[in-house]
């Protein structure tokens, strides 16, 4: 069952976000001056990122981007563009679009603000691809995706949806944010 459930991040990621421009270099720091107010504030640490981080080529591409991320933003960045996707259509539309490629980003980061239950979520998806390791390839990893028991992506929707219902996620950014000022501020 698709729901869909959207907030100013989420409006961004599926409105306003495209790729980086042509000729475009990755920002050697992503960090902001520290907002006035948390209004929007994990959307804002992220922003930067944005047009910066190519999630559309290929892995070396995007560790490319990358690189000028600390691991907060890395976290904050993919685990965003996954509660998007699945969001807006489930497991299967974060692992059938570009979006994919962040896979691995994602359960890091997950476990690094401490969102356990959130990467059990995604580990059990991964879990369904051979190996574990969905391609990082989009066309090889839609491949992947053809194969699999959809029944089985709509079971972790289900619990991705439950899970946002009694942990926001937004409070798990908050609170590593808050933790971490240095990762995502310039002081």
């Amino acid at each position: 069952m698709t729901r869909w459930r959207l907030n100013t991040v989420h409006l961004a990621l599926l409105i306003g976000c495209v790729g980086p421009q042509e000729n475009e270099t990755s920002m050697n720091d992503y960090r902001i001056e520290r907002p006035s107010t948390d209004v929007d504030l994990a959307w804002l640490v992220i922003e930067p990122m944005w047009k910066a981080v190519d999630i559309y080529q290929d892995e070396s591409t995007l560790e490319q981007t990358l690189a000028g991320a600390t691991p907060g933003q890395r976290a904050v960045h993919a685990c965003s563009w996954y509660r998007s996707e699945v969001n807006n259509g489930g497991h299967d539309q974060f692992f059938f679009n570009s979006t994919g490629i962040l896979w691995e980003e994602a359960l890091r980061g997950f476990r690094l603000i401490g969102a356990n239950e959130y990467a059990q979520v995604l580990e059990s998806a991964v879990s369904l691809f051979p190996a574990s390791r969905p391609s990082k390839d989009r066309d090889q990893r839609i491949s992947q995706l053809e194969q699999l028991d959809r029944s089985v992506l709509d079971d972790l929707d289900d619990r991705f949806y439950s899970l946002e219902e009694r942990a926001a996620l937004d409070d798990l950014f908050l609170a590593y944010i808050a933790e971490h000022r240095r990762e995502f501020f310039v002081e």
